[in-house]
């Protein structure tokens, strides 16, 4: 029994001896992770600063150096503009070379101020104000004392004044970076101007000329200007003198103030026919003769008056048709005065020998 104890430790140790040992696999550095600059774009107002931050995708925070190409940056992130307009690259550097960016757009700082014309009239109409343009600027207009017309969301706005004595415009500026101004202005009324036109119509015969005279209150210089609105519809000279065209027509005499064109009024002016016609009656007519008759073309808007000499209207004396009778001789003569709408008159005749 002792002989058998002896030999089974020197057994398993032989068999232990001849067992190789297993090779372990090398572990593998985890590769870093890539950087993202917070945030990525950016406008930051010339002069001003912005802050930037960095992670990696996992979501930690490295340790990073900063560089601004254009600007500076400080340790912590933080960019400060040149004071110039125009793009930076902010760049992030970590331990092992990785690196991110983001893009700066530098641009100018909201700019007012608000501007008008010289002199603003107390009732205007279409008056224009405007601040300066700025590229990827919002613009946010608001008036007292008168009304905004049309879109207030431009670099420039059109407004009615109202009565006075003043208008006060104000415009909310921000600029593609965020940072806003508001400029304003107070605009003192120029008391308003009345202007009116007499006659307020007219009717013209063609190519024939009338007379227009205004009344103007109001304004420094008292001028006004004159012009007729449709071409062709005939020409009015500084003193309101119209010459009417050739052509018959209903035209428009425009009249403005010199101080402030958008203070006018008009006056419609109607261009007739001038009068024109023959009488037509008979060749010769027997002495004492009754029921003749005689005619002249008829003309729209035109009156007529007949007169017979040697003979007797009997109907129709105020009608393109007359009827009427022969006297003794040796003849009788046939007027008719045709009078067209702006009271020019024509006188058509006709000798008719009696037998």
């Amino acid at each position: 029994m002792a002989h058998s104890t002896l030999l089974i430790p020197a057994c398993l140790l032989l068999v232990l001896g001849c067992v190789e040992p297993k090779a372990i696999a090398p572990v593998s550095p985890m590769s870093p992770s890539p950087l993202v600059v917070e945030p990525a774009s950016a406008a930051v107002t010339a002069g001003q600063g912005a802050d930037f931050k960095v992670r990696t995708r996992d979501g930690s925070r490295p340790a990073v150096t900063w560089e601004a190409q254009g600007g500076s940056v400080d340790a912590s992130g933080h960019f400060t503009a040149p004071a110039e307009p125009g793009t930076a690259t902010v760049v992030a550097r970590a331990y092992g070379g990785r690196s991110a960016s983001a893009a700066v757009r530098i641009v100018a700082p909201p700019r007012g101020p608000v501007t008008v014309p010289a002199k603003v009239w107390a009732g205007a109409r279409g008056v224009k104000a405007s601040v300066p343009a700025q590229e990827g600027a919002t613009y946010a207009w608001k008036v007292e004392g008168g009304v905004l017309k049309g879109d207030a969301r431009g670099a420039s706005v059109a407004f009615d004044a109202g009565p006075g004595p003043r208008v006060l415009l104000s415009c909310r500026v921000v600029n593609a970076a965020g940072q806003g101004l508001t400029a304003s202005l107070e605009v003192p009324l120029v008391p308003g101007v009345a202007l009116s036109v007499d006659p307020a119509s007219a009717t013209v015969t063609a190519g024939a000329s009338t007379k227009f005279g205004f009344s103007l209150d109001g304004g420094t210089t008292g001028e006004v200007k004159w012009s007729v609105r449709e071409p062709g519809g005939g020409t009015v000279d500084a003193s309101g003198r119209y010459r009417a065209p050739a052509v018959p027509g209903v035209y428009t005499v425009v009249v403005s103030s010199k101080d402030d064109p958008s203070i006018r009024t008009s006056v419609p002016v109607k261009v007739v026919a001038a009068p024109t016609g023959a009488v037509k009656g008979p060749g010769r007519v027997a002495a004492g003769a009754k029921g003749l008759r005689a005619s002249v073309v008829e003309q729209a808007g035109c009156r007529y008056a007949w007169k017979v000499t040697g003979g007797v209207v009997t109907a129709g004396a105020d009608a393109p048709l007359v009827s009427f009778d022969a006297g003794e001789g040796p003849d009788l003569e046939l007027v008719c005065e045709i009078t067209n709408e702006a009271g020019d008159s024509f006188q058509a005749k006709l000798t008719v020998p009696v037998s």
